[in-house]
C-alpha cells in the first residue's frame, strides 16, 4: 500500500535530516541502502562512502577522487564533479520517492553508462505506475521537484521534502503548487489514491 511506503520512506528522510544536520552526506541513498527490520524500524545502511562536510557548510569545492556508488542514483552534479553537497542526498531521495511511487526505477538505460549519461542529460523516467494507477499530481510535482536537475530548484534542505510530503498525506495544498478549490474538493472526497 502507499501510505506504508511513503511512512517508510519519511523515517528514511528524518534518518538523512538527522545526518545533515551533523553536515553528513550519505551519497549512496538507493532502495537495496533501505531496510525494514522485524518490528517495522527503519534502517538507513551502507554509510561507506559518507563524507562529513566541512563545518558549517553544505557543500566543498570539485574533487578528483573516483566516484563511488550506483550508476542509477547518482545526482548529476557529483557525475559532473562539480561539487559535493546535501543537496545531491535530496536527489538521491527524489530517485528513490520515485520508485516507492511507481514501483519501477527512475533511471532508465541498458547499462551503466547509458544510466549515467542519461542522469548527466536531464533523461528521467517519467512517473509513471508500473500497473498504470494514477499518481496524484501534487504526489507528482514533489517528486520533480526533489530530482530537479539544478541545485536550487531542488528542496533545500530533507525537512523541506519531508514537510511536503506529510501535508501531501494530510490533504493538505503543498508548497510548490497553488492550490485551488477544486484540488481541494478533489483530495476531500478521492484521496490522494493512497
Amino acid at each position: 500500500m502507499l501510505r506504508a511506503r511513503l511512512e517508510f520512506f519519511l523515517h528514511v528522510c528524518d534518518t538523512i535530516s538527522y545526518a545533515h544536520q551533523r553536515n553528513v552526506i550519505h551519497r549512496d541513498l538507493k532502495p537495496e541502502n533501505i531496510m525494514i527490520g522485524k518490528y517495522m524500524e527503519v534502517f538507513v545502511m551502507d554509510w561507506g562512502i559518507a563524507r562529513v562536510l566541512p563545518k558549517e557548510q553544505a557543500s566543498t569545492q570539485p574533487s578528483n577522487e573516483q566516484i563511488t556508488g550506483s550508476p542509477e542514483y547518482f545526482a548529476p552534479e557529483v557525475l559532473q564533479r562539480e561539487r559535493l553537497d546535501l543537496r545531491s542526498d535530496i536527489f538521491l531521495l527524489g530517485l528513490v520517492l520515485q520508485e516507492v511511487v511507481t514501483l519501477q526505477h527512475a533511471i532508465d538505460g541498458k547499462d551503466e553508462k547509458e544510466c549515467m549519461n542519461n542522469i548527466v542529460n536531464g533523461v528521467f523516467a517519467s512517473i509513471e505506475h508500473l500497473y498504470h494507477c494514477k499518481i496524484d499530481s501534487s504526489l507528482q510535482a514533489i517528486i520533480q521537484k526533489a530530482t530537479a536537475y539544478s541545485l536550487d530548484e531542488r528542496y533545500q534542505t530533507v525537512d523541506d521534502l519531508a514537510e511536503n510530503l506529510r501535508r501531501y498525506m494530510a490533504h493538505l495544498p503543498i508548497f510548490i503548487k497553488s492550490d485551488n478549490l477544486w484540488n481541494r474538493i478533489l483530495r476531500y472526497f478521492f484521496g490522494n489514491h493512497l
